[in-house]
């Protein structure tokens, strides 16, 4: 009875005063298939779909048919549909593949959806990057012999005055 009730809201809403219950012998979703895709006895038909509006269920979309009717398909997953589905571990194939700056591992969303670890940049790691002016923090902090200045790493990556 529950499906007989949404057509009936359907019906309505196409400006119908009445639907002929024949046309649907029974409650069954199956039996009302062709009115849109049923997903299963605790979804409702496309309905919503039917009047242009995009209320399928996930994993669904509303397309509109050659006929001019919509209807809810089925979408194909994908990496990058906005859904976490199949062989993916992650849904964002256009995330940076960089962690945050001072992070010396992190996880990523790589092009094909699995997670793999990210690129890296901290003070210490080798190269000048960031904020860094230098790249040697467990550099001595004295000047050399006889200097009366002289610029050394901090372990900040940043250059200071040295010790004399």
């Amino acid at each position: 009875m529950k499906a007989y009730c949404y057509i009936l809201t359907f019906c309505f809403l196409l400006g119908f005063t009445a639907c002929e219950p024949e046309v649907f012998p029974d409650d069954s979703p199956d039996s009302i298939a062709d009115s849109g895709t049923v997903l299963d006895d605790s979804e409702l038909v496309d309905s919503e779909c039917n009047l242009g509006r995009d209320d399928c269920a996930d994993g669904f979309e509303c397309v509109e048919l050659e006929d001019g009717h919509f209807s809810c398909e089925q979408v194909t997953p994908t990496c990058g549909d906005g859904m976490v589905n199949g062989d993916e571990a992650c849904d964002e194939p256009n995330a940076s593949q960089d962690c945050e700056y001072g992070q010396e591992n992190c996880t990523v969303c790589n092009p094909q959806c699995q997670q793999v670890n990210g690129n890296t940049a901290f003070c210490g790691d080798g190269l000048i990057n960031g904020d860094e002016a230098c790249d040697e923090p467990n550099a001595s902090q004295d000047c050399e012999y006889g200097q009366e200045n002289c610029t050394v790493c901090n372990p900040q990556c940043q250059q200071v005055n040295g010790n004399t």
